[in-house]
């Protein structure tokens, strides 16, 4: 019955999941109230109503009763990971890797955890260690190590090599062609992946095209964050700022006026500087101080990525400080940030014109235009791999240029 009821988390909505799992957890529940499991079913139903201190009660309630379960302690460290808690998922994630060093997933996470700390040559190690046992999720970490680095073509070279293992694999495939995209090879990136079709359009420049795509997606599922989220970021980047910000308080109202998997991180910026552009001061104090304190918690919690100190440096121009802004945002393009404009340029405009923002902007085309390059030198080899598409004049007619 109860994996019966874990078996719904993740094919719904999440009140779907919860309304279809809850009869089953609470039946094994009532028949043995001290089954570790029993309590893992309770802690996933309480992720599915954002009670994530309840969560990790239950987590530890079931580890109490079997310390050694993998997948509480990966759900305990999923959920620490997602409140910001870094250190005490890191903590978790290193005991599930001591416990059982050759589980794909258990290190994973644990590398994971590692690039967010910064550390990036054990979150090598690690990945190392799990690609003879899976390229998919060791290449997949050694993108993430290369992104967080800065170094687009890098990215490119491991998202090749996990495509050479396996042409249709679910993390590199989209990866590759979200890659492609963003570095202007829409047609490639289409071909590759249609499944995200309005990224790649937004990536052209397609709003229009987007737009439509979006509307209908939402007109689908339109209680769906997901659908809500991407509709609301497509009327964003067209700056229909009022439409975003209605689709924006459905999401603050879902999500009961928090920061979380609903709305969280750059999305609650945007939306604090939609309403202020609105007039709703106050509204937009009390969001963006939930953005604030997410970042915050997130250092304090050991996150030393670049997206940190982006969101740093937002948090100082909304408070008025340009010159400590600009430090945060140089101290996240040495950290490898190649692209922090996407959700917050309309915090820029206090320091636009600055010089030394102006060097930084200048620094970031620069290094965006060699990235280009060397990614179209790198597709363009004789060896790329199979998967159902090659390389078209749009990238290689230029490649020896």
């Amino acid at each position: 019955l109860l994996r019966n009821g874990q078996g719904w988390y993740g094919d719904y909505t999440n009140e779907e999941a919860y309304n279809l799992a809850k009869p089953y957890i609470d039946r094994a529940m009532a028949l043995d109230p001290e089954l570790a499991y029993g309590h893992s079913g309770m802690g996933l139903l309480a992720t599915l109503k954002l009670d994530f201190e309840g969560a990790i009660t239950h987590f530890d309630k079931a580890l109490i009763l079997n310390p050694s379960d993998m997948n509480v302690l990966n759900f305990k460290r999923f959920t620490l990971a997602g409140m910001g808690r870094e250190k005490e998922a890191l903590a978790v994630a290193e005991m599930a890797s001591r416990l059982d060093p050759m589980n794909i997933i258990v290190n994973f996470n644990y590398g994971a955890d590692l690039v967010i700390g910064g550390r990036f040559e054990d979150a090598r190690r690690v990945f190392e260690r799990i690609k003879p046992l899976s390229s998919s999720w060791g290449n997949w970490g050694l993108v993430f190590i290369e992104d967080q680095m800065g170094n687009p073509v890098g990215v490119v070279e491991y998202e090749i090599a996990g495509l050479r293992a396996d042409p249709e694999d679910f993390n590199l495939l989209p990866a590759f062609a979200g890659t492609l995209s963003e570095f202007g090879f829409t047609e490639a990136a289409l071909k590759l992946d249609p499944s995200n079709a309005i990224s790649h359009y937004l990536d052209a420049g397609k709003m229009e095209v987007a737009m439509a795509l979006a509307n209908a997606d939402l007109a689908k599922t339109p209680d769906e964050p997901g659908a809500i989220r991407t509709t609301a970021f497509v009327f964003f980047q067209k700056q229909d700022f009022e439409n975003a910000r209605l689709l924006f308080d459905r999401l603050w109202e879902m999500a009961g006026g928090r920061e979380g998997p609903i709305i969280g991180g750059p999305l609650i910026a945007l939306y604090a500087q939609i309403l202020r552009m609105d007039g709703q001061n106050e509204k937009a104090q009390q969001v963006f101080e939930a953005f604030k304190t997410g970042v915050l918690n997130a250092r304090a919690a050991g996150n030393v990525s670049s997206e940190l100190f982006v969101g740093l440096g937002v948090i100082e121009l909304y408070e008025g400080n340009n010159e400590a802004a600009i430090d945060a945002f140089e101290e996240a393009f040495e950290k490898g940030n190649w692209d922090f404009q996407d959700y917050y340029f309309f915090y820029f405009d206090p320091v636009r014109e600055h010089p030394r923002f102006q060097a930084l902007l200048q620094k970031h085309q620069a290094k965006m235009d060699q990235a280009r390059v060397g990614i179209r030198v790198l597709i363009c080899a004789d060896d790329f791999p199979d998967i159902g598409w090659k390389p078209s004049a749009e990238i290689c007619g230029a490649a020896n240029e």
